[in-house]
Order: structure tokens, then C-alpha cells, then sequence
């Protein structure tokens, strides 16, 4: 499960494109923190030094954001995630 807030795709992605291309179809879920440099306005002061933003980061904050509106239900998520 990735944060919807999420706008860098975690490692673990990468990896469950691979398993499904080699045919894997076991449930997946991916689990993602934050970076630092995503609330660089709170952590710098507390740290007191500038927080680097990977180059990864930066790239994900130039393109547009993607989403998907679900009913709130375990079958849409299921449905969403290819799992029915």
C-alpha cells in the first residue's frame, strides 16, 4: 500500500513490477516514508541545516499529480490493486 500522498514511487514498486512480469500474482503490499526534504519548512529548523532533496524527489515534484477517486469499500480496492 502506497501513502496517497506519496509522490515518489517507494523502492518496492520497482520490485512488484518484476514479480508480476515474471507471472507472481500473491497479494503485495508497499510500504513508504517520507523524505525529509518533503516538509524541509519543519525539519530544517529542528536540525538546523538545509535538507538535501534527492534528485528523484525533485523530479517527482515536476510532474502533474496522478489520482484515482475509490469508493471506500474493500472491493473497490481490491478491484484498483487487480486482485478480483
Amino acid at each position: 500500500m502506497v501513502s496517497p500522498s506519496a509522490r515518489t514511487r517507494p523502492p518496492g514498486c520497482g520490485s512488484l513490477r518484476r514479480l508480476r512480469a515474471a507471472g507472481e500474482r500473491a497479494p503485495f503490499a508497499v510500504a513508504a516514508t517520507a523524505h525529509p526534504a518533503k516538509f524541509a519548512e519543519i525539519v530544517e529548523p529542528l536540525i538546523g541545516e538545509a535538507v538535501p532533496v534527492p534528485p528523484a524527489l525533485a523530479a517527482a515534484w515536476r510532474r502533474p499529480p496522478r489520482a484515482e477517486r475509490l469508493e471506500a469499500t474493500p472491493e473497490a480496492l481490491r478491484a484498483a490493486l487487480g486482485l478480483q
